[in-house]
């Protein structure tokens, strides 16, 4: 049996094991390097916003994505519009020419200069 005094020990799944000694953190000319200090400092102050660089470079992919998607369908539309009015312009019927929404006042014949 190993003396009490000596080693640490503990108690645990039944019987006397001994506990393992810490270790020196490893040395480098003389001077303590302190692994679990940087990678601390990395873990707390940079990792973070590596993540954060990440998520915002995936969602900024994505919502391009979605602008092209968008704009692809809008084409599809203004064709199958523009074919829709070429399509009834044949066949006789007056197609009024689309312009540009007009706001308030000027719908009505004012003016919108204040």
């Amino acid at each position: 049996m190993v003396s009490r005094g000596t080693d640490r020990m503990r108690r645990g799944g039944g019987g006397l094991r001994v506990a393992a000694k810490p270790q020196t953190p490893p040395t480098f000319h003389g001077r303590k390097i302190v692994v679990m200090q940087a990678w601390l400092e990395f873990r707390t102050h940079i990792l973070p916003w590596l993540v954060a660089a990440a998520v915002v470079g995936l969602m900024a992919a994505q919502e391009r994505q979605r602008t092209l998607t968008l704009n692809a369908a809008l084409v599809r539309q203004a064709q199958a519009i523009e074919a829709q009015n070429n399509l009834l312009a044949t066949q006789g019927y007056l197609v009024p020419p689309s312009y540009p929404p007009t706001t308030g006042a000027s719908a009505f014949g004012g003016s919108d200069s204040r």
